[in-house]
């Protein structure tokens, strides 16, 4: 239930962030943009497009630690994160601001319970948090 919670509000804040601010903009939120689908896309492919917008890990699920996974835990919420301020920063204001942190704070929350989640399930996780940043290489 916590799963699909936490999706619900990330999927609502997506569609609202891009529905508000728009999806055609500026050099600066073409750029993020840009960024944000090729990190999004570099970690489907290195998965081989086993994914899934729920935080659960599955049972025959493997640890990815290769491509931007090496750098970065959670690649697709920074795409996330990314694409949806390069909307943000097409009508700057409290809403768009507002609705961007509060998506922040469910990926936060989402990050946290799969991670729980992941050192249940593989013993080396807790190794490999130690050599990655969760999610902006090099800062967090």
């Amino acid at each position: 239930m916590k799963s699909y919670l936490l999706v619900g509000i990330q999927f609502s804040l997506i569609i609202f962030l891009a529905w508000y601010g728009g999806v055609v903009g500026n050099s600066v939120s073409h750029f993020l943009l840009a960024i944000g689908v090729i990190l999004g896309l570099w970690a489907v492919l290195v998965m081989r497009f086993r994914v899934s917008v729920l935080p659960d890990v599955q049972e025959h699920q493997t640890l990815i630690v290769a491509g931007p996974y090496c750098l970065i835990r959670h690649p697709m919420y920074t795409a996330v994160l990314l694409v949806t301020l390069s909307w943000v920063l097409l009508k700057i204001d409290a809403f768009s601001i507002t609705a961007w942190l509060l998506l922040l704070g469910d990926l936060m929350a989402k990050i946290n319970y799969e991670e729980k989640l992941l050192r249940a399930k593989f013993p080396e996780y807790d190794t490999y948090t130690k050599k990655t940043m969760r999610l902006i290489p090099w800062i967090y």
